[in-house]
């Protein structure tokens, strides 16, 4: 909740005196008056049971303040009366979770991809207790379990389709970090811009992880897979909006 752009529009409407925190006296009172802030407007009361309140608090002032910072693409579109989406972003709104699956939470940095764990599992004949724990994590996000035999029989080139539709098909809820690190690159991507430098600053500013070998690790897997499957493109953009459209909302191909 610390960031400058937070703490500036605080100093000026909510919080006066936090000036641009250059004291542990203005931070003290920063976390004051958010206290003040939560019990005046009763914001742990109107939240669902067992939020985070400051955490989300945090979420709140970064869409609505940070998020919203324009750049010089945005000011000159501003003048023009209209703002302008990231480069190449959807045409409709993605969701900071997916169908009840937070892509700020349980993201787990691992460094085995799809690809190379389908392939160590075919040459053990899909005998998964023999995989590498790195490779376990990766059998384990995908659920691989409930359609290993499809993929055992079928060949390397039909492997994607196959788990795009295992993915559509799947609750949100039960896949695990290094399938979600797609939708997470896909929707930094989407909302804020594609690229390497992007991602960190999202992952750091949202709390997900301070450590950069954490944040290569997911921004590894999530464009390695979200490419292998040919869901993103090299730079982490969406290349297959169909396919994310459907993830959404919950569509399932024939």
């Amino acid at each position: 909740m610390w960031d400058t752009a937070i703490r500036a529009r605080l100093n000026k409407d909510l919080i006066p005196g936090i000036m641009n925190g250059e004291s542990g006296d203005h931070y003290v009172k920063f976390l004051s008056g958010i206290q003040n802030i939560i019990e005046e407007y009763r914001i742990a009361e109107n939240l669902p049971p067992n939020s985070i309140v400051a955490k989300k608090i945090d979420e709140y002032h970064y869409v609505r303040i940070v998020m919203t910072k324009k750049g010089p693409l945005q000011e000159k579109a501003k003048s023009k009366g209209k703002y302008m989406a990231p480069p190449n972003a959807t045409k409709f709104n993605m969701p900071d979770n997916l169908r009840g699956r937070s892509i700020h939470e349980r993201i787990i940095p691992t460094l085995c991809n799809l690809k190379n764990m389908l392939v160590g599992l075919k040459e053990l004949q899909g005998d998964g207790a023999l995989l590498k724990p790195w490779e376990k994590r990766s059998y384990d996000a995908y659920l691989i379990h409930k359609f290993e035999k499809e993929i055992l029989n079928s060949q390397i080139e039909d492997w994607k389709g196959i788990i795009r539709r295992h993915i559509l098909r799947s609750d949100p809820l039960e896949l695990g970090a290094s399938c979600i690190d797609i939708y997470l690159v896909a929707y930094v991507s989407d909302t804020i811009g594609p690229g390497k430098k992007e991602f960190f600053r999202y992952i750091k500013e949202k709390r997900i992880s301070q450590k950069d070998n954490a944040i290569q690790a997911i921004w590894q897997v999530g464009k390695g897979d979200g490419v292998f499957l040919e869901i993103l493109h090299k730079d982490g953009s969406i290349k297959d909006k169909e396919f994310i459209k459907k993830w959404i909302n919950g569509e399932v191909d024939d």
